[in-house]
């Protein structure tokens, strides 16, 4: 098999979330983003999967892993969840021909990798939208939303891939459920995202 070299260098980066991700977060009909640009709100609240749509326009899609292991969480994070115990969190960039479009943080309970018999802790550079789009068994919440403004540690991440902004950055989260075992996905579009333009 082919080896793709990565793009990024990962070890130069300083990751956003060390101790979770402590904003306000907002439905698709709420005030802070009933009145975005309609495709930006479109992106966001779409349904579908985004490792999907990201492929439909791009001659090469990667999936970077910047770190796996053991997740520390915020609080209103940890209430999506019956258990404290270990959580295993995934971060990586989706990057649409070279360009790094999103990062994304996954939780995932210590139960929810033994349902899934460990499978999703062993990913690689395989995308977790491929594998959750394809269970039968998968269902998804609602999604929510939030905002980023520059002086945030997801400007900083963007600065240090290159990608240098004032603008206000945007992200999705919900939780998806492998019949009754949940995970969290979050995904934080990056200035380059096709969603801004």
């Amino acid at each position: 098999m082919k080896t793709i070299s990565p793009v990024i260098n990962s070890s130069s980066l300083t990751l956003p979330f060390p101790s979770g991700c402590n904003n306000t977060w907002y439905t698709a009909s709420m005030a802070q983003t009933a009145h975005l640009n309609p495709k930006l709100h479109e992106w966001l609240f779409d349904k579908s999967s985004l490792t999907a749509r990201l492929s439909e326009d791009t001659t090469r899609f990667q999936v970077q892993v910047l770190r796996e292991g053991i997740a520390k969480l915020a609080p209103h994070e940890q209430s999506f969840f019956a258990t404290d115990t270990n959580m295993h969190s995934r971060e990586v960039i989706l990057i649409c021909d070279g360009v790094p479009q999103v990062y994304a943080r996954t939780l995932i309970p210590e139960e929810t990798l033994a349902y899934a018999d460990h499978q999703l802790a062993k990913l690689g550079a395989t995308s977790l939208g491929a594998v959750l789009f394809q269970s039968p068994e998968m269902t998804r919440s609602d999604i929510e939303a939030t905002y980023f403004n520059p002086d945030s540690a997801l400007h900083t991440l963007s600065q240090q891939l290159g990608q240098p902004t004032q603008k206000r950055l945007w992200a999705r989260r919900s939780i998806f459920k492998l019949a009754t075992h949940p995970l969290m996905v979050a995904e934080y579009f990056l200035p380059a995202a096709t969603a801004y333009k």
